[in-house]
C-alpha cells in the first residue's frame, strides 16, 4: 500500500524534459558577429535539436534587456539596415512543453554607412600634360570609368582628346559600401607653356644693335 502511494504521488514529467535535459541539444545561431553597409539586409539563422521546442526572437538595443519581436521561425531577416540599428543584439530563446528555456548566442549586427569621397574641383588642362586621380587605398575594389581597378588613375591630354570628359570612381569597402565621386576634366587643343617654347621663332638670327625683333609661330 506504501508503495501505491508513491507511486500516486510521484509526477511523471513525460519525455518532453528528459529529452530537453539530457539529450545535449545543440543550439546555434549564425552569424554570431556580422557588420554590414546600410540598406543591406543580413539573414540569421537558429537551431535546436530537441524535442518539440517554441521558438522565439529576441532583440536589444545598445544593451538593454532583450524583448520579443514577435518572430517564432528558425530565421529572420533583417531587411534595409540602417546605420541607427548598429549596436543591436539578436538571440533566440527556446521553450519545451515542460516551459524549460534556453537561450542562444548573441549575435551582434554592426551597420556602416559610405565614406565620402572627393576627386576635387573640375580641372582644365593644355593637351601635352598629364593628371593623377587618387582615393584612399583602404578600399577593397576600385571601378574607374576607364576601366582602371587600383587606387588611382593617371591621365594625358593626349589620351583623352580635345574636349570635355567625365571621370568617375567607384570604391567599395570591406562591409560592402560603395562610394563614388566624378571630376570633369576639359582637354585644351592649345599646347602647354613648353610645348610653346618650342614653337616660338625669333628673326632676324643673330641679333645685333637696335633691330626690330619678330615673334611668330
Amino acid at each position: 500500500a506504501a508503495s501505491d502511494v508513491y507511486k500516486r504521488q510521484t509526477v511523471d514529467i513525460g519525455s518532453y524534459e528528459t529529452q530537453y535535459l539530457d539529450s545535449r541539444i545543440d543550439v546555434d545561431l549564425q552569424p554570431v558577429g556580422k557588420a554590414i553597409c546600410e540598406n543591406n539586409d543580413v539573414l540569421l539563422k537558429a537551431k535546436a535539436r530537441s524535442g518539440t521546442l517554441f521558438t522565439q526572437w529576441q532583440k536589444s538595443q545598445n544593451g538593454s534587456a532583450f524583448a520579443n519581436m514577435g518572430i517564432t521561425t528558425n530565421e529572420v531577416l533583417l531587411s534595409n539596415a540602417q546605420a541607427a540599428d548598429s549596436g543591436t543584439s539578436y538571440r533566440v530563446a527556446w521553450a519545451n512543453l515542460c516551459n524549460d528555456f534556453l537561450t542562444s548566442d548573441e549575435a551582434f549586427v554592426a551597420v556602416h554607412t559610405p565614406r565620402e569621397i572627393n576627386l576635387g574641383e573640375d580641372i582644365t588642362m593644355p593637351i601635352d600634360s598629364s593628371i593623377t586621380l587618387s582615393v584612399s587605398t583602404d578600399y577593397t575594389n576600385y571601378n574607374w570609368s576607364t576601366g582602371a581597378s587600383q587606387s588611382s588613375l593617371s591621365l594625358t591630354g593626349e589620351d583623352l582628346g580635345v574636349g570635355s570628359h567625365t571621370i568617375t570612381i567607384v570604391a567599395m569597402d570591406i562591409y560592402g559600401c560603395e562610394s563614388t565621386d566624378s571630376i570633369n576634366i576639359t582637354v585644351l587643343k592649345n599646347a602647354g607653356i613648353n610645348q610653346l617654347h618650342s614653337d616660338l621663332k625669333i628673326y632676324p638670327n643673330p641679333v645685333s644693335g637696335l633691330s626690330l625683333i619678330h615673334i611668330s609661330e
